[in-house]
């Protein structure tokens, strides 16, 4: 699949697809919008959008695929327990090695989340959660910075302020923390 200034994704024979993601009542990411088309004032191809055609979607690509651009990610609640357990389990005392990057992806993705839940407090919030000091979730948010799966907040304030996004890389380690999971 390749992919187009004005679509999400282009098909093999140039079909175009566009699609939205939203919530079910479960809270769950799916599919809410799905529209394939062929642009403007091109010859439709012999076949047109064919079963062979659409099988060259898979829901799961795509929201891969919204996953590692959106600004906002959000996980399946499945996915997220999953998370919360890695934490729980692997967030014992880092020492001077640090702890692995898949944990420092996996707290930030939390950290991104709660910012929008309780955006005056998150820390104190995990650090309850996780049964540990905020300064030590503070401290790990910061390492998370350094290594790159967290940016700072967009407006440039202080680093003490809630905030950030997870990066490229968090959201690649989040992606392979979560197929290994299932």
């Amino acid at each position: 699949m390749n992919q187009s200034a004005m679509a999400d994704l282009v098909l093999s024979n140039g079909a175009e697809v566009n699609f939205k993601v939203g919530q079910d009542v479960s809270g769950n990411p799916v599919i809410s919008l799905l529209q394939i088309s062929f642009p403007r004032g091109r010859d439709i191809p012999q076949g047109g959008i064919s079963a062979t055609l659409l099988r060259e979607l898979t829901i799961g690509e795509l929201l891969a695929l919204w996953f590692s651009e959106a600004s906002r990610a959000f996980l399946s609640n499945r996915d997220e327990k999953s998370i919360w357990e890695h934490l729980q389990l692997s967030g014992g005392p880092s020492g001077r090695k640090g702890l692995p990057p898949t944990y420092y992806a996996c707290l930030s993705y939390m950290y991104v989340k709660q910012c929008e839940l309780t955006p005056g407090n998150p820390t104190s919030e995990i650090a309850q959660r996780l049964q540990v000091s905020p300064k030590t979730i503070s401290t790990r948010l910061a390492q998370a910075r350094k290594i790159g799966v967290l940016t700072g907040r967009k407006d440039g304030s202080s680093v003490t302020r809630a905030g950030g996004a997870l990066t490229a890389e968090g959201k690649r380690i989040i992606r392979i923390f979560i197929e290994e999971t299932k």
